[in-house]
C-alpha cells in the first residue's frame, strides 16, 4: 500500500483555502497532473458527485472520480473509480492561528508490478508534497479576498 501525507500551513483563513480546493475549476491551477476536469455543472464539489479528471501520468488518461466525503471547511475526499490503481485523495483543513493547516493524503492499494515498486516509489520525491506546496505558494501569491 502507498499512503503519503503532506501538511503545509497556508496564510489564508480556512474558508478561503477550502473554497479554492472545493472548486474543481481550480484543480488544474495547482494539481499540475490534472489537465482537465469534466463535469456537468459549475460550483464546488458535492458529496456523491461523479466527474472525470484528465490526468497526465504515463500519457494523458481520463479517470472517473467520486466525491466520497465532503464537510465544508473541514474535509474533501475523492475516490478514483477506474484504472489499474484507484487512489483515494483526502484534503483536510484546520485553523492554525490566522491561517490554515492543510493536509493532503493519497493512498492506494498496490498490485502487480506497482506492489514490487512500492518501496522505491515511497522513497522518491513525493509528488503529493509538491502539490500541497504548490497550493500554498499559489494562495500566498493571490491578492487578499
Amino acid at each position: 500500500m502507498i499512503d503519503e501525507t503532506h501538511t503545509v500551513t497556508i496564510n489564508r483563513p480556512v474558508n478561503e483555502v477550502f473554497d479554492f480546493v472545493a472548486d474543481p475549476a481550480n484543480e488544474t491551477t495547482w494539481h499540475f497532473d490534472v489537465k482537465e476536469v469534466v463535469r456537468s455543472k459549475d460550483g464546488p464539489y458535492e458529496l456523491g458527485e461523479r466527474l472525470q479528471w484528465a490526468v497526465k501520468f504515463g500519457g494523458t488518461k481520463t479517470y472517473s472520480i467520486e466525491v466520497t466525503a465532503f464537510e465544508p471547511n473541514r474535509l474533501i475526499e475523492i475516490t478514483t473509480l477506474d484504472g489499474p490503481v484507484k487512489p483515494v485523495l483526502t484534503h483536510t483543513f484546520q485553523k492554525d492561528g490566522e491561517g490554515t493547516r492543510y493536509t493532503r493524503r493519497v493512498r492506494f492499494e498496490t498490485k502487480g508490478v506497482i506492489r514490487i515498486l512500492a518501496p522505491v516509489m515511497a522513497r522518491l520525491n513525493n509528488p503529493n508534497r509538491r502539490w500541497a506546496e504548490n497550493l500554498r505558494e499559489l494562495l500566498h501569491n493571490l491578492p487578499a479576498a
